[in-house]
């Protein structure tokens, strides 16, 4: 997993950083997710205060933000059409990373 701060709210968590991008999705009105071929989960960036807080307290935190009330009450969608977020595809978002954190733990 590699977490980069791009700078002016936005920070980018590559789960698979040699994964090749198919196509990317918007599950939430300030986060975009990337997907391989096959719809894997392979990366996703977070913006504005989901962004803030994935580097400073993590990225667990930062979904548990993406689905709160506080944070739902400050954000505007546009277009009604559009829904604000997507349970889902956060819950399925949070189930990779979860993944991905397990890999990383090394055990002796």
């Amino acid at each position: 997993m590699r977490i980069e701060n791009q700078g002016d709210g936005i920070v980018h968590v590559a789960l698979s950083p040699e994964g090749e991008w198919a196509r990317s999705s918007a599950p939430h009105a300030l986060l975009i997710v990337d997907h391989d071929p096959s719809g894997a989960i392979i990366g996703f960036t977070f913006a504005g205060p989901l962004a803030r807080t994935a580097l400073a307290e993590g990225v667990p935190a930062a979904l548990e933000q993406a689905v709160s009330d506080e944070l739902l009450a400050g954000v505007t969608v546009h277009d009604e059409a559009t829904p604000l977020f997507e349970r889902d595809a956060i819950d399925a978002l949070r189930r990779a990373v979860e993944d991905a954190i397990e890999r990383l733990v090394v055990t002796g």
